[in-house]
């Protein structure tokens, strides 16, 4: 190790990327002074130095790669004020498996079973059910991501992409995915000190990993940046969050082959990395392989030549002591690792678990774990697939000494089994939101867990994988979109607003030409898209404007000729 200095790849690491940068974040009073490396067979390499955007650290950037499968010794000299210090530390870059990892079917668009509108004919969402809505609801909109439940016969109807749903089931802002891909993980974060929407976006493998990108956009819904991985990887779907310091945690997955049993077997190493967002540089990287014994794992090797998927790391959570909590699926457990070292703290759950879990505590093939703030863990625990239990749900764990025992169980009435995915969050008022997964229901629930307060539910064949609830204010860069319709004399004009969160009222000026326009009614706002009957004789030309609650202009719509 290097005093003072936490680096990356960790030292010990078994399959780094070829390609990879040399990560170092310097403790408070240490500046780095120099890096000399050298790899065992390609010698020594060149590079250049790239300091953070906001941290004191830097990445040493190589000229060229590394040769797979060699050992790779960092000499970092550090300086704490008048003093200098030497440190070496050492890493093996891997033997990454020739595989294609085949994609997923492309998701389909179909307008059969959605919400259409007269003024967005381009958009049609899935029509959500809400089957329960009771007093005591935390305040908020829903954000998910609908998508095609893999074999699903007839499959979701609708466009997939970030989806924001108001209590109603009333659709509040879409974002239809670029075709061929999907949208994961959408929810509501903080960058750069205000709200902002996040969302993976990629290609899905018949794996359940995904190959892509992530995304952040304002309240206008613009975009201001998106997220790549580093060091050669691609993002992975299953978590991307923002820290204070405004840089990005990201999944990867990568098939490295490794020497088990005398044979060469691929496996999928879960990867954990830090971003810093405006350089794109990685400041940190950890990697479930050297870390987690394959022994710890659930799920056995499968025939070649898929690789085998022994961790499968789904959720990433950052303390305030720069530790991380992170959620393996395939272990059935949860770790807290030290965020200077990479070493493991503690387990929960799994076979080698810290603590001792009372019955009603087990959990298995488990998602989305997070501390709150009391220490208690909360996550979602599937129990499937394949089945471990009887039913999925949402649990509230304590740990107290070497014991973890039940706090709450959050399950429903339908006894459902979710094979994949899933998400629990815990709202104001003490509620708690559990998307279902691959079970096509969201609900949330009183603080006490006896109370179903709301619950929506996905057409037939359409899931999230994670779902949450934010309050959100959404103010679009775009115009309000109006359409008309004359049918004998009967005018009637359709307003809609894709994101706008604050219309309280529509007022529509007709008028003979575009330039001759008239108010001609104000009515309260329906839904997204609100329909307004005009006075006879009035039009055909038709322009819309959204008010908010005081009467005030929020946006003027282009005029439109009636059809």
């Amino acid at each position: 190790m290097v005093a003072g200095l936490t680096v990356s790849p960790l030292p010990g690491t078994p399959d780094a990327s070829p390609t990879t940068q040399i990560s170092m974040l310097p403790a408070a009073g240490v500046s780095i002074a120099g890096v000399r490396v050298r790899g065992a067979r390609s010698g020594l390499h060149r590079g250049t130095l790239r300091p953070y955007s906001r941290d004191q650290g830097a990445s040493f950037v190589p000229a060229r790669r590394f040769a797979q499968g060699e050992v790779v010794s960092v000499r970092v000299t550090t300086t704490i004020g008048a003093q200098r210090r030497h440190g070496l530390f050492r890493f093996r870059t891997g033997g990454h498996a020739n595989i294609v990892l085949r994609p997923g079917p492309a998701p389909p668009s179909t307008r059969r079973g959605t919400h259409r509108y007269v003024s967005r004919p381009d958009l049609h969402p899935p029509a959500m059910q809400i089957t329960a809505r009771r007093d005591g609801r935390a305040p908020g909109d829903l954000f998910v991501s609908p998508v095609l439940a893999p074999g699903h016969n007839p499959p979701l109807r609708g466009q997939v992409g970030p989806t924001i749903f108001d209590e109603q089931g009333d659709l509040v802002w879409l974002s239809p995915s670029p075709r061929g891909l999907e949208a994961f993980n959408f929810r509501v974060q903080r960058y750069r000190g205000v709200q902002a929407l996040t969302w993976w976006q990629g290609r899905l493998s018949f794996l359940g990993l995904g190959f892509g990108e992530d995304v952040i956009a304002d309240s206008s819904y613009n975009v201001v940046a998106r997220v790549r991985a580093g060091n050669g990887y691609h993002a992975d779907l299953h978590e991307f969050t923002i820290d204070p310091g405004d840089s990005a945690w990201v999944t990867i997955y990568v098939p490295v082959l490794i020497h088990r049993g005398g044979h060469r077997v691929a496996v999928l190493d879960s990867i954990v990395q830090r971003i810093d967002i405006p350089t794109g540089l990685v400041m940190f990287e950890w990697h479930s392989l050297g870390h987690i014994p394959l022994s710890e794992s659930h799920v056995k090797p499968p025939n070649a030549p898929q690789p085998w998927d022994p961790f499968h790391v789904n959720s990433i959570e950052v303390d305030q002591s720069g530790n991380l909590l992170l959620s393996n699926r395939n272990t059935w457990a949860v770790y807290k690792v030290s965020g200077r070292t990479g070493g493991i703290l503690w387990r929960l759950g799994g076979r080698r678990s810290s603590f001792r879990l009372s019955r009603h505590a087990r959990f298995a093939w488990q998602h989305d774990a997070h501390q709150q703030p009391d220490g208690t863990i909360t996550l979602f625990d599937d129990e499937a697939a394949p089945r471990a239990g009887h039913e999925s749900r949402g649990l509230t764990l304590r740990l107290s000494g070497h014991r973890a025992r039940l706090v709450r169980s959050y399950t429903n009435r339908r006894n459902l089994l979710a094979g994949s995915q899933g998400s629990m969050q815990l709202l104001p008022y003490g509620n708690a939101l559990v998307g279902w997964g691959a079970k096509p229901y969201v609900s949330e629930y009183s603080a006490d867990s006896k109370h179903l307060l709301f619950e929506a539910r996905f057409p037939r064949g359409g899931e999230s994988y994670r779902a949450y609830k934010f309050p959100w204010v959404g103010r679009p860069a775009t115009a309000p979109a109006v359409a008309a319709r004359l049918r004998g004399a009967k005018l009637t004009a359709y307003a809609s607003w894709n994101g706008a969160t604050e219309v309280a009222s529509w007022r529509v000026s007709a008028g003979p030409a575009p330039d001759v326009l008239l108010p001609a009614v104000v009515t309260a706002r329906t839904g997204f898209e609100t329909a307004i009957e005009l006075p006879g004789g009035s039009g055909p030309y038709v322009e819309a404007q959204a008010l908010d609650a005081a009467g005030q202009v929020l946006g003027t719509s282009g005029a439109v000729r009636a059809r």
